[in-house]
């Protein structure tokens, strides 16, 4: 820890928030007898707990940190007894930070079993004069929660603003989600799984197979300060392989050598093999091997139900609103996973905002990534944006640096014309949202319950920042994280001629939603025709506003080529707008010769009966 001398200004400044920020560290005593999932019960539970910041007078401003597997519950910096001491989350979660403590009342506690002041294997059995060792009952990742639960109740707190963590963090964070819905207003999963998969099962199992045998393991009985350090190093080097990735790895050690040159024996050659062995030993200075074994075996036991069609039913219409953040690198809970998750709480009608964050560190990435998950964070819960070039905050409006889909409702007449069209009262899902303009006028002046997609990153983090649920996600893709017909409405404005496979995607839209509406410009228009009959060149106007070589569109059509898409697409034209820019910049309907003198065309479509 660096000395205060040491320290910039800034540094300085920061430290001296921190210590103005109201701090406890404590714990609660549950008395009462908890049954657990395995069949047997606990009582006089010791949880651990640190909070920061000041309740308010409604209890309505509690976030709940959830901790991973090897955490505590320090999740925040706080000066205790005169010293500094750093949090495990301290790039998000601080004064002024995302989860900023001197907005909100954070709570971290340690889970049951733990080995940092809860209740755990590490415990003096009672009636006795020794730990419980492996005596202790096994415990699941809802038994955690509903500890946590009592804790809270005994603070006296029914409501959270939200509970949020990473892996076995994002675990607990969805249980609460299922079991106290009235409780929990919103639910942040991130570099999680719903249900533990074989892989990470036998990753696990390796590891407390090594701590098992180790000689010194003596059933779990082991004294203080005598555990089983070689095959405890051994289960977390193995564990910290699976936080990693290849990438990662390669970034920071490649084939580099611990020496001048290879030995040829069977010491520590590599650089990567002399990490390991320094983050397993030095885990098992702070941590216990009995907890570890209990901790992991509840990871492996998490389901938060037994399959998709569960979670549909268990959530159908739930009040929590979900953000999941996935990380592309993270092969220990990938993304597939997280989609699996997003598909079952979206068919079940529940507010769910997702992306997958491009991040090169693997599982640990929610750990040390900070500029895209807290922006998400920050749209998510206080509808607010972050500049991610100086980490400013903005109003929840998104910046209108580039022509398309980002510009206002106003300046767009598509948009205009679309919203004119969608009925009071209806489901619509927007692809291509955009900042999410038209959604929150759909929403806030027709009643309309709203959804986005978008795969730019700025834009979903302005649509969530609107309060509308949004997906960051490739439209070549498909949508299957939708129903059959879950919209009334399905938009797609002046983004349809940038995606490839359209026939894909239209069959699709039609799939999900009842009516679907498209704008597109028509290179049909007079204008378009004249500047490449007497110009020869290809044009750039409002409506194809790039030049050829910048241009993202990737197929051009006309107004009647398009009625020969829908036809042989199994589609039927319900209605039809022609829109022509005039000289004062605004537009207008016309009707006569369309495919002539429109530059913007918007359909509205069903599929045939």
């Amino acid at each position: 820890m660096d000395t205060e001398e040491k320290l910039t200004p800034e540094e300085k400044a920061y430290r001296e928030r921190v210590a103005n920020v109201p701090y406890y560290s404590g714990s609660i005593t549950i008395d009462e007898e908890i049954p657990l999932s395995s069949g047997e019960a606990l009582s006089n539970i010791t949880v651990a707990y640190d909070t920061w910041g000041t309740l308010n007078s409604e209890k309505d401003n509690v976030i709940l940190i959830e901790h991973a597997l090897s955490g505590n519950s320090h999740a925040a910096d706080a000066f205790r007894k005169g010293s500094f001491r750093e949090g495990w989350w301290n790039r998000i979660v601080g004064p002024g930070k995302v989860i900023d403590t001197e907005k909100y009342y954070v709570i971290c506690s340690n889970v049951l079993g733990g080995c940092s002041g809860t209740t755990g294997p590490s415990s003096i059995k009672p009636g006795t004069d020794h730990p419980y060792g492996m005596d202790f009952p096994v415990v699941t990742v809802k038994d955690m929660v509903v500890v946590q639960r009592k804790m809270l109740e005994r603070m006296g707190i029914n409501r959270v603003k939200a509970v949020m963590g990473g892996s076995l963090g994002g675990m607990q964070s969805l249980v609460w989600a299922k079991k106290y819905p009235d409780v929990v207003e919103n639910c942040i999963a991130i570099a999680t799984t719903w249900r533990t998969s074989a892989q990470s099962i036998a990753f696990n199992e390796v590891g407390r197979r090594s701590i098992i045998h180790d000689p010194g393991f003596n059933n779990g009985q082991y004294k203080k300060g005598e555990q089983p350090k070689h095959g405890f190093a051994i289960a977390r080097m193995i564990g910290h392989i699976t936080y990693l990735c290849n990438e990662s790895m390669n970034r920071k050690f490649g084939r580099d050598i611990v020496g001048d040159k290879i030995d040829f024996t069977m010491g520590k050659e590599f650089q990567v093999e002399s990490y390991l062995e320094h983050q397993g030993y030095k885990f098992v200075d702070r941590f216990d091997a009995n907890s570890y074994l209990y901790i992991t075996r509840a990871i492996d036991y998490f389901a938060l139900c037994h399959s998709p069609e569960a979670i549909v039913n268990r959530f159908k219409d739930s009040p929590v609103k979900f953000l999941i953040l996935s990380y592309d690198s993270d092969w220990l809970f990938p993304t597939s996973q997280m989609k699996e998750l997003l598909n079952a709480l979206t068919t079940a009608g529940v507010n769910a905002t997702f992306a997958e964050i491009n991040y090169p560190y693997g599982h640990d990435s929610f750990l040390l990534e900070e500029d895209k998950q807290s922006r998400y964070i920050k749209a998510f819960l206080d509808g607010e944006l972050i500049d991610s070039s100086d980490g400013s905050q903005s109003g929840s409006q998104a910046s209108n640096k580039k022509p398309g889909h980002n510009k206002p409702v106003e300046s767009r007449a598509d948009l205009q014309a679309i919203s004119k069209l969608v009925t009071q009262g209806s489901r619509v899902l927007d692809l291509g949202c955009g900042s999410g303009e038209l959604l929150a006028e759909l929403r806030d002046n027709m009643g309309c319950s709203v959804y986005g997609i978008d795969f730019d990153e700025n834009e979903t983090i302005a649509t969530a920042a609107h309060g509308i649920p949004v997906i960051k996600h490739d439209l070549e893709e498909g949508l299957p994280m939708f129903p059959d017909k879950s919209f009334d409405f399905v938009i797609l404005s002046l983004a349809f001629m940038q995606i490839r496979n359209q026939k894909n995607l239209f069959q699709e839209m039609l799939r999900v939603g009842k009516k679907v509406i498209i704008t597109f410009p028509n290179f049909g228009y007079r204008k378009l025709r004249n500047y490449l009959m007497f110009k020869g060149r290809m044009p750039v106007g409002t409506s194809i506003p790039y030049t050829w070589y910048e241009t993202p569109n990737i197929h051009h059509t006309t107004l009647l080529d398009f009625r020969d898409f829908v036809t042989d697409n199994d589609g039927v034209i319900e209605h039809e707008d022609y829109l022509k820019e005039c000289s004062s910049g605004k537009y207008k309907k016309i009707s006569f010769h369309p495919n002539m003198r429109a530059d913007t065309i918007i359909v509205v479509a069903s599929s045939k009966e």
